[in-house]
């Protein structure tokens, strides 16, 4: 228009280019890439992730054989410490313990790969939260198990350990760029907190000491985990969770060690809401039950040792002061049933008969 500037768009002049550029170009561009995903398999930005790596690791590298082995979820990892299990009740300890999603199958295929290689440990200590006995393993996350491993029996996981399960964990394994992409999100938004993010804090028995609590988070937890137990049922536990309790007394019977199965910590907030005690009864009560039917099974802590808020990361996951105080409580239980059974076997002793044919020194539920 009259009285207006003339206005034109910038041309721009594109360069000369031959398949050989191109070429490069593409190269150089997967190749960027693969040098990015190849870091994030080096350094796994998912914290559980690394958990799982470094307790199978772990296991994979221990030159000498240990006295008590501790499996089981997070709630287990952060909650006991070895070192008071080694000075209370002998020997030497070791937490293998990784993360809730692994369920128990997890437990029997650490187990199996250590008597294969060093026979029975003295005792065998399970600490699981309430809310991983109705869950199916995810086969996105078996790929964190070194190939080193070898083969895993089933235990109720036969698709997931197919071909097409292995291959998918091993995707998710391997192309973190992909299976992790939330989180190296989240760090590189925030690179400054993605040492913090993604420490485990892990010492060489394997214990993950966290100093701070954080009440906030405990709180926003609790609202989770009212809203799931509100809004669903107990489906009751799942089959790779049988398989594997029935696979580790298997173990347990034929080389004749002690398993205690034990309830990890939880928040007095969360277990004062009686919708929740409710909840937690029928989960308790089954894994009570299936626990019966397993002779070397021990069944601990079936009512929650309970943490203030000031003592937690979330409703289950304690800080290191107070898995102190947690683990001094669970050697205690298992003195207590190792004192009754000793009890039990005296009597058989003195009276010549058979363990079954003799009463039960105490009917009491832990």
């Amino acid at each position: 228009m009259p009285g207006q500037e003339n206005r034109q768009l910038t041309q721009e002049i594109v360069g000369p280019t031959s398949k050989r550029k191109i070429l490069l170009t593409l190269l150089g561009t997967v190749t960027v890439i693969a040098l990015i995903n190849l870091f994030f398999v080096l350094q796994s930005m998912n914290l559980g992730y690394r958990v799982i790596q470094q307790k199978w690791e772990m296991l994979l590298d221990l030159k000498q054989p240990v006295d008590w082995i501790v499996l089981g979820d997070s709630s287990g990892s952060e909650g006991v410490m070895p070192d008071i299990i080694s000075r209370e009740l002998g020997g030497k300890a070791l937490n293998l313990c990784t993360i809730g999603n692994m369920l128990v199958v997890n437990d029997a295929w650490m187990l199996d790969k250590y008597v294969a290689r060093f026979g029975p440990p003295r005792g065998v200590v399970l600490i699981h939260v309430y809310d991983i006995w109705d869950r199916d393993i995810n086969a996105d996350i078996l790929g964190n198990i070194p190939l080193r491993a070898g083969n895993l029996a089933t235990l109720g996981t036969k698709g997931q350990l197919s071909l097409k399960g292995k291959l998918r964990g091993y995707l998710t394994r391997f192309f973190p760029l992909y299976s992790q992409s939330q989180t190296i999100s989240r760090v590189l938004m925030r690179p400054w907190r993605a040492k913090a993010a993604t420490s485990t804090g892990m010492q060489p028995d394997g214990f993950q000491a966290v100093p701070d609590a954080n009440p906030e988070q405990v709180e926003a937890d609790t609202q989770e985990h009212l809203h799931s137990v509100r809004n669903n049922r107990f489906k009751g536990i799942s089959e790779p969770n049988q398989e594997a309790l029935a696979y580790i007394n298997a173990l347990a019977e034929k080389y004749g060690f002690a398993v205690y199965l034990a309830n990890g910590p939880l928040y007095e907030g969360l277990y004062s809401h009686r919708e929740f005690r409710d909840y937690y009864t029928q989960v308790t009560d089954q894994i009570g039950a299936a626990s019966a039917k397993h002779r070397r099974m021990n069944y601990l802590l079936r009512e929650p040792m309970t943490f203030p808020r000031d003592d937690m990361q979330n409703v289950d996951h304690l800080i290191a002061a107070a898995a102190r105080r947690f683990t001094q409580r669970l050697v205690a239980e298992i003195k207590t049933r190792q004192a009754q059974q000793e009890r039990v076997l005296s009597r058989i002793a003195a009276t010549g008969r058979r363990p079954w044919q003799v009463a039960p020194v105490s009917g009491r539920k832990e």
